[in-house]
């Protein structure tokens, strides 16, 4: 039996990303993957350009094309390693236990926002099917915010907004799969 095509869209479970070292026409390549804990939501928006064709005082046609895909990620901790691939930055550890300190510093220098690739999986996208991933092959960050909130207040998230960019070598900007058999994210 073929496996469904319509989805629900229930617990996302996990996020990896992975800092891209290179696209080329044959296939992209990454760094290892860092883990987004906490993993809330992936928001998915294709933007659309429509342009109208006018003429006899109506309207006679309407041509519509995705021409770019902005992305909506929300998590509930901040990982110091995820913050070095999505925008840059360092992650460094000094010192011995119990006196050692790990420090993420973004500075001018190490600021340019990497591409990234990100791969998310949902445990429940309905009967039949044992779980979804979808697949960015290709992202830049264009804004990232987190809170830090007192002890009378609820606890942070952070946000991050990203566009995915088509790669050389498949053209996409992103891939569903829905599997028939559940397994986590490499």
């Amino acid at each position: 039996m073929a496996l469904p095509t319509v989805l629900k869209l229930l617990e996302l479970e996990d996020v990896k990303v992975f800092k891209m070292t290179a696209d080329t026409d044959t296939a992209p390549t990454y760094d290892t993957a860092v883990d987004i804990p906490g993993i809330t939501k992936i928001g998915i928006a294709p933007k659309v350009e429509n342009k109208k064709l006018q003429g006899d005082s109506k309207l006679l046609d309407i041509y519509s094309k995705v021409t770019e895909v902005e992305l909506d990620i929300e998590f509930a901790e901040l990982s110091l390693d995820a913050m070095k691939v999505l925008v840059g930055g360092e992650v460094t550890t000094s010192g011995t236990t119990p006196n050692q300190v790990t420090t993420y510093s973004l500075k001018p220098d190490t600021a340019t926002a990497p591409y990234f690739k990100l791969e998310g999986r949902w445990l429940y996208a309905g009967d039949g099917i044992g779980d979804a991933v979808v697949r960015f092959y290709k992202c830049k960050v264009s804004d990232i915010s987190f809170e830090i909130n007192d002890a009378s207040g609820n606890f942070g998230t952070v946000r991050a907004k990203a566009f995915a960019i088509p790669c050389e070598s498949n053209n996409a900007w992103f891939d569903i799969d829905v599997r028939e058999s559940a397994q986590p994210l490499a």
